[in-house]
């Protein structure tokens, strides 16, 4: 057995002579011993990033970009260029214009070889779109576009709308990834009629036998916090509000939003940063009546002193 494979099957590689902890010389290509001096494997192959660089720019890194969710063909076919210089930054002759024209032409349509290709990628933007409005992190977006790709792999989008499935796949990435958004909220920002959002979200679930957690009323808080420009003091208490209310067995049946929502409207004026009523509904979607009869009965249930509600 050579040294480096011995090295690679341990967790802590020591010496053989005085038993220190080896450490590795990047720069040398060197595992050594920093007390002895012992060398223990040397020569070691690199597989991290070449970061010379052999070009003017100084880039350093010789790769292209990365595979991406966010391109129908994860970003690994090569661009067609449109400008009208040349390498050398040349104007190109006018008598090539026609003849560039026409590669262009035929590199977009051999870019979508088929009508799955052309399916997704208006499915990226739309998603793309809705996550932007909803303010959604990009790292669930790709969630929801790797969740429609394989509805188009199960053939679960003939026959149904593309935006409806679009809509329900980033809806079903963000319960996927304890970032959950109201179906009213996802269905204005979308354009989908909710029930139809909600029906071709059970498709997927079913089809592709996902596995939603439920959503709790404290997934909401942070975001309501930040819409609201409240201090995380307001969102704590309204954390630790909810945590008692869950021992208590007051959140069940309940809708978690409203629940939410009425916690951060308590927790606002019980922390000196008041909020109205109003202001809460329309950043989270409750209705002002709903944040009104929650609150009672967290004040009541909660036995919180001091605090009046019109």
């Amino acid at each position: 057995m050579t040294p480096m494979k011995k090295l690679n099957e341990t967790r802590e590689d020591r010496c053989a002579e005085c038993g220190t902890v080896l450490v590795r010389d990047s720069q040398h290509a060197e595992t050594v011993c920093p007390k002895c001096g012992l060398i223990a494997s040397e020569a070691e192959i690199d597989y991290g990033p070449d970061w010379r660089a052999f070009d003017g720019d100084k880039s350093g890194v010789r790769v292209g970009a990365p595979r991406t969710e966010t391109l129908h063909d994860y970003g690994l076919s090569t661009p067609f260029n449109r400008s009208s210089r040349d390498a050398h930054g040349r104007r190109i002759p006018a008598k090539r214009h026609y003849e560039l024209a026409r590669m262009r032409r035929l590199h977009t349509r051999s870019t979508f070889r088929t009508g799955a290709d052309r399916n997704i990628a208006k499915a990226i933007t739309y998603i793309q779109g809705v996550a932007d409005r909803l303010s959604i992190p990009k790292p669930i977006a790709e969630q929801g576009i790797r969740l429609y790709r394989k509805a188009t792999e199960a053939d679960l989008i003939r026959g149904r709308s593309i935006d409806a499935m679009a809509a329900a796949a980033l809806y079903g990435a963000s319960r996927l990834s304890g970032y959950p958004r109201n179906p009213d909220e996802m269905a204005e920002a979308s354009g989908v009629d909710r029930r139809t959002l909600l029906r071709c979200h059970r498709v997927l679930v079913n089809k592709l036998r996902l596995k939603p957690t439920a959503p709790h009323a404290t997934d909401f808080l942070a975001r309501l916090a930040s819409d609201l420009d409240l201090p995380p003091v307001v969102e704590g208490a309204a954390r630790k509000m909810l945590a008692d209310a869950d021992a208590k067995g007051i959140t069940s049946g309940r809708s978690p939003t409203g629940l939410a929502a009425s916690a951060i409207y308590v927790a606002s004026h019980d922390q000196g940063h008041p909020r109205t009523q109003k202001r809460v509904s329309e950043v989270s979607g409750v209705t002002e009546v709903t944040i009104r009869n929650r609150a009672r009965e967290l004040v009541k249930l909660l036995d919180l002193g001091g605090f009046g509600l019109n």
